[in-house]
């Protein structure tokens, strides 16, 4: 007979830098290149993602194809279905050879919160590789 697993304790809210005190994220301005496929999020909220990463990321492609080194950084930007305007973006930026910094910034790119955020760190511990889940699938993928 299987044993039930112990139902998880709901992940931790996010505690949001009032919009009054929200400062430009200091990379908004650093090339990064734009994946071709946008799909769904998958954070359960409807919208739409696409994804730009930096030179350092370039393993996200080809996920567990090589581990990421520090400087990995991956923009994931949120948008309406069908929509181009990004309504929101979550940032995944190495920081270390084993740990990922999390940075929500909103619509004007200014961080709404940033640092280890429980629930992001919650949900990416069960990604397959290196806390990734991976880019964006087109609709025949």
């Amino acid at each position: 007979m299987p044993v039930p697993e112990p139902d998880r304790p709901p992940a931790p809210r996010l505690v949001a830098i009032p919009p009054e005190r929200r400062v430009r994220w200091e990379r908004a301005e650093e090339h990064l290149r734009d994946l071709p496929v946008r799909g769904p999020s998958e954070h359960g909220d409807g919208l739409e993602r696409s994804v730009a990463i930096n030179d350092a990321a370039a393993p996200y492609e080809r996920l567990g194809s090589a581990a990421f080194p520090a400087g990995a950084l991956i923009l994931q930007r949120h948008h309406r279905p069908g929509e181009p305007a990004v309504v929101s973006s979550y940032v995944m930026l190495k920081s270390t050879a084993e740990s990922w910094e999390f940075v929500v910034l909103d619509a004007q790119q200014r961080v709404a919160a940033r640092g280890r955020l429980a629930p992001c760190e919650r949900c990416h511990l069960e990604a397959a590789f290196d806390s990734l889940f991976g880019p964006p699938r087109g609709p025949n993928q």
